[in-house]
């Protein structure tokens, strides 16, 4: 987990409170996996792999595996650097983050108050006098609305998946020098087989929501978990 200690922002609570970026990742060294979304399927296929986890026994959501453990991450250098190309989106929100609300569709906006750039003394500040946003924080909502919209259709894509019955669970084992022998566990996949076997009139849909193009990033992107290994062993160096 990134956010360690999550509270939703409030006007009034933090209306002194300032902020400044730290530079570096340390904080996701931990984060063996993170969510993605459908617009992200693209850029991230080419070195992540693409899988889905459940959220509940009906509901599935696309995440990338970014380590071989829990509270390992492989492409966070021991300097705090991001060895790939593409960054998600939910590593660059942070230490802001949103929820939906269930009840009125609302988005709050949350922050980790354990994050070192929050403090009272150096940094931009969230709210103005007034108790409106500040210039940085209009700037991070505008981010995480647009955030949620992408989460939204992907939960329609993971929805589609789910009721045409296309998942399987999966597991994967893997060796690194040494032998040192790693298990993944319960990730879900589209089993190709399943697919061959959907209709034409399934397939269509599929072809025009954009799910099917999406579905073969997925598939390619499924190689990328044996360059885990690897990752791994440069890490320790």
């Amino acid at each position: 987990m990134m956010f360690t200690k999550p509270v939703a922002l409030d006007r009034q609570a933090h209306r002194e409170l300032l902020f400044q970026p730290m530079g570096g990742y340390e904080f996701a060294a931990g984060l063996h996996v993170a969510p993605l979304c459908a617009s992200e399927f693209f850029p991230a296929a080419k070195e992540y792999a693409i899988v889905f986890a459940r959220v509940e026994s009906d509901k599935t959501f696309p995440v990338i595996v970014l380590g071989l453990n829990e509270d390992q991450n492989c492409f966070v250098s021991a300097n705090g650097e991001w060895n790939a190309r593409y960054l998600p989106f939910a590593v660059r929100a942070y230490p802001f983050g949103a929820v939906e609300s269930t009840d009125s569709g609302n988005l709050q906006v949350l922050i980790d108050e354990s994050y070192p750039g929050f403090g009272d003394t150096a940094g931009a500040a969230l709210f103005g006098d007034t108790g409106d946003p500040g210039p940085e924080l209009q700037r991070r909502l505008k981010f995480l609305q647009a955030h949620q919209q992408e989460v939204n259709q992907t939960r329609g894509f993971g929805a589609e998946l789910v009721r045409l019955g296309l998942l399987t669970e999966r597991s994967a084992e893997m060796r690194i020098e040494g032998d040192a022998q790693f298990q993944l566990n319960g990730f879900w996949v589209v089993d190709e087989a399943k697919l061959d076997q959907l209709g034409d009139e399934d397939l269509l849909k599929l072809a025009r929501q954009g799910y099917l193009s999406l579905i073969t990033a997925h598939l390619l992107s499924i190689s990328n978990l044996g360059l885990l290994p690897p990752r791994l062993q440069q890490l320790k160096k």
